[in-house]
């Protein structure tokens, strides 16, 4: 029986196509079987060239589709998959505004602990989330890119999960050039990779798997060559990627490649040739076609920089007064996130440049670029989230700990805030520190601890660091346990969230419980049952430690106050100091009230917006914003299949609604955000009607079909929030929602 000894990987997805390929370890003919669900693999793709290095090109498939898939040969079946682990899923449609997710890993190649330690940070922060698609920034493999090093940085023991569910695209780096070349093609890194030379997945055809484009949703990605020789000006790299820039409509474009333009890491962009060369021959080319986001490795380390444009000489002659367009945070729950205009690509509309090189070691070096809003020697990788018009990105450490995080928009609408703090440090705790024994009823939410202490963390003593001082005891007897209880808001739905994650500072050892369960532990109080006399085997923390809760911990979330309940334990009753802290992270989808803001779908499950808010449906966050006394127009669009003008209902309601101002309409129409005329005795408060044919003619705006547009010239003189939303005909007779907008008047 043959052997599987590589795979299988999965190379070049596309909406209706993917690439498998595998090794095995004596040569057999290719077989790839896919299929709805595992044992009903119905479908089978063969090639009959007999070879240990297998690439079956797997095409005539649906759009953003799951597939599951087995590999093997005519002989033998099927020698690996058709289980749950063998599973693709398909791009979604070009131009699709579908949420897509991204994991980057930059110099990954150590093929020991530190990498597996960043892989398995990502997998904890990611939990069930799909990831759409996964790009490596070259050094995949170290020190010289051989086969062998490949097969033990990449391909054993170390990516296989990720390899055999995620399509990869790697660009080339200068350790891989050890053993490949980039301009004939050659080598074990074009051995290893299967990319796209004819524009297969979009964009325009360069001819070479050295650098290439594609496109993913409403996403443009661009790969460029930093390690080849001869990159420069006269490179025919440059009219290709004029070329390919020129010929994109996409929202977003994402460039990424391996010699980072700007860094003071473990290299100095100031001094090092490639780095020059990227920055002052690519990145003119790049901005003046309106890129989003630059992405690069070889400086082992992690920096990004503010909203930049047209800084192309040395780090010295950084101007902060011209080239940065947004010096600020980018932070969206700061209110920092940076805006651009769009949707589409605006030249020198900004871009923000992530040297992302510490994903199999860290360095370090001055890390003071003039350009760099924060800058890191910590193990670590990328991921990204897109959807519509906006672009949220956050760097990862090793424990799954969000580390640095930024939100570009852009159109003019307001940002989703997707990371939330609803428990931040030094936050006010409860606490009892009586040496009293409390068994277990102190975790649950309805315990009165209104006779406990209260105060600021960290709470301990013995410690530089504590704020607040809790009982040390009588000498020679610490209490061995102190009990600590706090509470949190969670004001989005518990099924929008992703990722959450305790940071806790802690000496010496503490279990936590949320809403009465237990959901982290300190590896210094094992894994048996605990109690009040229990000891610590070690000493704590000696910064804020990473704890991920989900997905245990999803299930005890509730919208609105939770409680959690933290006990912390000695090492020794003779112990010096105790010090507790801790801060709740939650990431997910936080959309405006969910599914009811959406409004009408297409037949592909797509949203349609049939109401804009200059010119904009508000994006993912459903959001617009405009200042006081600046024009506001509202237009109504003609829903698709609709043969005739559309009849339409649309009602104001002033401020945000929350979830009780959702209404439920009759005959299955859905979820309103807010009550229209049809809504009978239910009234939102503040609400009115601009526009209906339905039941109340003659409202504000003088016409009630669609297309329609009004503006409002001179805009409002003060700062508010208007939220829209009705009702519309729809083709066939029937009738649907518009989606909801917000309106915010800003100062």
């Amino acid at each position: 029986m043959p052997q599987v000894l590589r795979g299988p990987y999965l190379q070049i997805g596309t909406p209706t196509s993917i690439v498998v390929r595998w090794r095995t370890d004596v040569p057999t003919d290719s077989v790839v079987t896919i299929g709805p669900s595992v044992g009903n693999l119905n479908t089978s793709i063969s090639d009959g060239t007999v070879t240990t290095e297998h690439e079956v090109l797997v095409q005539g498939l649906i759009p953003e589709t799951f597939y599951f898939y087995g590999i093997g040969d005519s002989v033998h079946g099927t020698l690996a998959g058709n289980d749950p682990d063998h599973v693709f899923k398909t791009a979604p449609p070009v131009g699709s505004k579908r949420r897509t997710r991204l994991w980057v890993i930059g110099d990954s190649g150590s093929g020991n602990n530190n990498a597996r330690g960043v892989r398995d940070g990502y997998a904890a922060f990611a939990g069930a989330t799909h990831t759409d698609l996964w790009l490596m920034l070259g050094d995949n493999a170290y020190p010289n890119g051989t086969d062998s090093q490949y097969q033990t940085a990449v391909f054993q023991n170390m990516y296989e999960t990720m390899l055999r569910r995620t399509a990869l695209w790697s660009t080339f780096g200068n350790h891989d050039a050890h053993s490949a070349n980039s301009a004939t093609q050659t080598g074990v890194y074009f051995d290893v990779f299967t990319l796209p030379t004819s524009g297969q997945a979009g964009g325009i055809p360069s001819g070479t798997e050295a650098y290439y484009s594609f496109d993913w949703a409403n996403i443009h990605f661009v790969c460029l060559d930093s390690a080849g020789p001869a990159i420069g000006p006269n490179h025919p790299m440059v009219p290709w990627l004029q070329a390919d820039l020129a010929s994109t409509t996409q929202d977003w474009i994402i460039a990424f490649w391996h010699h980072p333009p700007y860094t003071k890491g473990t290299h100095d962009s100031d001094t090092e040739t490639r780095l020059i060369t990227m920055r002052t021959v690519f990145m003119p080319i790049l901005e003046s076609f309106g890129v989003d986001l630059v992405l690069t490795g070889h400086s082992h380390v992690y920096e990004r920089s503010m909203l930049i444009d047209s800084h192309y000489g040395p780090s010295s002659t950084f101007d902060i007064n011209t080239m940065a367009l947004d010096s600020g945070s980018g932070i969206s729950n700061l209110g920092e996130a940076y805006r651009k205009s769009g949707p589409g690509p605006v030249p020198h509309d900004g871009t923000v440049a992530v040297v992302n090189g510490a994903s199999g070691t860290a360095g370090s070096g001055s890390l003071n670029h003039p350009i760099m809003i924060r800058s890191l020697s910590k193990l670590g990788s990328v991921v990204i989230d897109v959807e519509d018009q906006q672009l949220d990105l956050k760097y990862l450490d090793r424990d799954g700990g969000i580390q640095d995080l930024f939100t570009i928009v852009k159109g003019g609408v307001s940002p989703v805030v997707t990371t939330r703090i609803p428990l931040p440090t030094a936050a006010n705790w409860s606490f009892e520190d009586t040496n009293t024994d409390l068994g277990t009823a102190w975790r649950q939410p309805g315990f009165d601890d209104s006779g406990w202490n209260t105060g600021n963390g960290p709470l301990g003593f013995g410690s530089s660091l504590v704020q607040t001082t809790v009982s040390s005891g009588s000498s020679g007897s610490v209490p061995p346990t102190t009990y600590f209880r706090t509470t949190f808001v969670l004001d989005g739905q518990p099924s929008e969230v992703e990722y959450m994650a305790l940071s806790a500072l802690y000496d010496d050892g503490f279990i936590a419980y949320l809403n009465g369960q237990e959901v982290a532990r300190s590896d210094s109080m094992g894994t048996g049952t605990v109690g009040f006399n229990t000891l610590a085997t070690n000493h704590g923390a000696t910064g804020y430690e990473t704890f991920v809760l989900t997905p245990a911990a999803l299930p005890l979330l509730q919208q609105g106050t939770n409680v959690l309940a933290v006990e912390v334990h000695q090492r020794s009753l003779s112990s010096s100091d105790l010090v507790w802290d801790g801060s709740l992270v939650v990431d997910g989808r936080f959309h405006f009230l969910g599914p009811c803001a959406a409004g009408t779908v297409t037949s592909n499950g797509e949203p349609f917006s049939t109401l804009l808010v200059n010119g904009t449906d508000g994006g993912l966050g459903r959001s617009v914003d405009v200042g006081i006394n600046q024009p506001v127009t509202l237009d109504v669009l003609q829903p698709p299949g609709n043969p005739a003008p559309a009849h339409f209902s649309i009602s104001g309601f002033l401020g945000t609604p929350t979830a009780a101002h959702v209404f439920t309409l009759p005959l299955g129409l859905g979820d309103l955000c807010f009550p229209t005329a049809l809504a009978g005795p239910v009234v939102a408060p503040l609400s009115f009607l601009l526009a209906d044919n339905f039941g109340n003619p003659g409202a504000l705006l003088p016409s009630t079909t669609a297309p329609y547009s009004f503006t409002n010239p001179v805009g409002l003189p003060f700062p508010f929030t208007f939220t829209f939303q009705g009702l519309i005909e729809t083709g066939g007779g029937g009738i649907g929602l518009t989606n909801a907008v917000r309106l915010h008047i800003v100062p």
